[in-house]
């Protein structure tokens, strides 16, 4: 691949990445604040700031994180590489995390969550230990 190329391509795997974490980490917030308030009038402006921010940016931000590393890795024959794996896990997880926001917000947006305040503070706190895995991962590159 062009090196010219590969660094565009990088770049908006950062950015994509950046928006993606974003989302993932106010997310869960959002909802844990939606389920403190029971006024109805604050209710429909946490769901209209949910609906937008998990498909205006965070989903968007996801498939081109996705699509990027998988061109990135390919490029670098990265895919043969002990810590690529293990980050990939980990991207894995944070993939499974993006699932479960799509359906909280689909619950929330029906009236029928059933998850405490407390719960969505806990996936907050796995889903910032799952980049910090793969921050480190991508950094430090163990197991090369």
């Amino acid at each position: 691949m062009n090196y010219y190329l590969f660094k565009t391509v990088k770049s908006f795997h950062i950015i994509s990445v950046i928006s993606w974490m974003a989302g993932m980490l106010y997310l869960p917030r959002i909802y844990s604040y939606h389920v403190k308030y029971d006024f109805s009038e604050i209710r429909s402006v946490f769901a209209i700031m949910e609906r937008r921010l998990l498909y205006i940016i965070l989903l968007p931000a996801t498939v081109i994180a996705v699509c990027s590393g998988l061109v990135m890795g390919y490029a670098t024959d990265a895919f043969y590489a002990i810590w690529f794996h293990i980050k990939m896990l980990f991207v894995f997880l944070m993939l499974v995390m993006t699932c479960f926001m799509v359906h909280f917000q689909r619950k929330f947006a029906n009236n029928v969550n059933s998850h405490s305040a407390l719960f969505y503070k806990i996936i907050n706190e796995l889903i910032t230990l799952c980049m910090m895995i793969i921050v480190f991962v991508v950094v430090i590159k163990p197991f090369r």
